[in-house]
């Protein structure tokens, strides 16, 4: 169905009254059909009293025009991922997870927090293997995991995106295979923190490996097996000072393309990973 400003609004993302706060010069632009930025340009700088509470500073207008931007993108089928950054190795052997140390479990959980600011610096090779690990690793010699499945049907896959390219994680061998060689960052959600975050996880189930479950019923199981290793992540990062945050508003259909997905597979959720860059949770 194709979109364009009017059928936008029409979608009560911006409400009737807050259309009206734009002023007349904005109106006077929707009738021209201004482009995407000069809408939502218009719309956060003349913001009424009553929501100025909501956009504090420049920063945080141009963080809400830049999301806006990518979600109507993603509604006319034209969010695409970037070049990548740096220099794509084809796989990449990640040390032996470290299976000792971190907090006690109590003391995680007192930490968990979501967090959307995130420094732009890389983990290094070590921390990436160790939350993997803790992610979605390989945990006894008969090939469990950290994270639990029904049937252990192990459906979900973990795709990393990273600045160099998007991987998938080989939990048996401990290793990354590159998947493709763009970087996939800026798909793998509407917020703007995802553009330039280190890392962002895409959990994806496979079907095909949920032959036992009820057709009807294999999103459900593997949405509960993808929660577990979101949970996991989060507990690791409260143990390793890291931020991070699971992610349900993404565009679906543009990850599937850009990882070049069968029918067969479903991404699930995103979750974003990396060093904080202040304080921020809940």
């Amino acid at each position: 169905m194709a979109h364009n400003s009017h059928s936008f609004f029409n979608l009560e993302i911006i409400s009737a009254r807050e259309k009206a706060d734009i002023g007349d010069h904005a109106a006077k632009g929707l009738e021209k059909k201004p482009s995407v930025d000069a809408i939502f340009k218009a719309h956060f700088t003349q913001k009424s009293t009553t929501d100025s509470a909501l956009l504090t500073s420049n920063k945080s207008g141009e963080t809400a025009v830049k999301t806006l931007t990518k979600l109507v993108l993603g509604m006319m089928g034209q969010l695409r991922p970037g070049p990548v950054r740096g220099k794509s190795t084809e796989s990449i052997a990640l040390p032996p997870p470290q299976k000792a140390g971190g907090l006690p479990l109590m003391e995680a959980l007192l930490k968990r927090c979501s967090s959307r600011e995130f420094a732009p610096d890389a983990l290094p090779l070590q921390l990436l293997s160790d939350l993997l690990w803790a992610a979605y690793g390989v945990n006894r010699p008969d090939g469990g995991r950290t994270a639990p499945s029904a049937l252990n049907a192990q459906e979900i896959d973990v795709y990393v995106a990273l600045s160099e390219g998007a991987y998938w994680y080989d939990a048996r061998r401990q290793a990354l295979d590159l998947m493709v060689k763009q970087d996939l960052r800026r798909i793998t959600g509407y917020q703007d923190f995802v553009d330039e975050a280190p890392l962002d996880l895409v959990y994806v189930a496979d079907h095909r490996r949920m032959a036992m479950v009820p057709v009807t019923q294999r999103e459900s199981y593997a949405s509960a097996a993808a929660g577990a290793i979101a949970q996991n992540v989060y507990l690791f990062s409260a143990s390793a000072g890291l931020s991070t945050v699971i992610r349900a508003w993404i565009d679906r259909a543009a990850i599937a393309d850009a990882l070049e997905l069968s029918h067969d597979q479903q991404v699930l959720l995103s979750q974003t990973v990396g060093f904080p860059q202040r304080g921020a949770g809940d």
